[in-house]
């Protein structure tokens, strides 16, 4: 299993930088918004929550604040991908890019700060306290986020049929360079420890850093680039997902 997962993490690569070049050369848009929605909502949202509603569960039973960080992470990741996939109804493609960028970045900066942390020997109370504030901040954070986007009070991130403008550059590629570290850094503990959870976790990283590579080189919203690292993100949450259900089955065999 863990042999076809990488393959299939290579093939994936291989075909963003395929989608890279083609997008030089054709700039069609493939864009359905009810479709994007759905599959943002599904992929994306729902799975994001399922593995934040594990994290909490793994922390508030063993106290270890990499879940407590991991399930921050994906709970930003997941929220923000929601809000982007209904958003662009309302303000087009330039939202969409903003609330999913900005939430990625937020979630870049907590699945970095996961990688070194242990354990804490709070009490119950405190790390249902914890989890609290930790989780309601992140969906107040995207909260505001989502206002200052639809009231305009952000910079401008993506001119459909333009591109990029340098502060979305910016600030994807602070996420994605920071998505990689984590990758990267999951990827050395499972080299130490073997273990399967760890293995599900850095794939999982790392194919959704590979979506996020063709988002950042792409000139619209939906063209073939951008839906390659669509597709990408959708299974690289599925492998974070592998990975969290593996967690639990281990943890309920102590």
């Amino acid at each position: 299993m863990a042999r076809l997962a990488s393959i299939i993490a290579l093939i994936v690569g291989i075909t963003v930088l395929a989608a890279v070049l083609i997008e030089r050369s054709n700039a069609v848009v493939y864009e359905d918004r009810i479709v994007l929605a759905l599959l943002n909502t599904i992929f994306l949202s729902g799975i994001s929550f399922v593995i934040a509603f594990l994290s909490a569960e793994g922390y508030l039973r063993g106290g270890a604040v990499r879940m407590l960080l991991l399930g921050s992470a994906v709970l930003s990741f997941g929220v923000s991908s929601l809000i982007a996939g209904w958003i662009i109804f309302v303000k087009g493609p330039n939202a969409v890019v903003t609330m999913h960028n900005t939430g990625v970045f937020v979630a870049s900066l907590l699945y970095l700060g996961s990688v070194n942390v242990g354990n804490n020997l709070a009490s119950n109370n405190v790390r249902r306290t914890r989890l609290l504030i930790a989780y309601a901040g992140i969906v107040i954070l995207e909260g505001l986020l989502t206002y200052a986007t639809l009231t305009g009070m952000l910079p401008v991130f993506f001119i459909q049929g333009v591109g990029p403008t340098l502060v979305r550059q910016i600030i994807l590629g602070a996420g994605t360079v920071l998505f990689a570290a984590s990758a990267i850094a999951y990827g050395k503990l499972y080299k130490v420890s073997r273990s399967s959870v760890l293995y599900w976790y850095s794939v999982g990283l790392f194919l959704i850093t590979l979506g996020l590579v063709a988002i950042f080189f792409q000139a619209n919203v939906g063209s073939i680039l951008g839906w390659v690292g669509r597709f990408s993100q959708y299974l690289g949450s599925l492998y974070l997902l592998a990975s969290v259900v593996v967690a639990k089955q281990l943890l309920e065999k102590k």
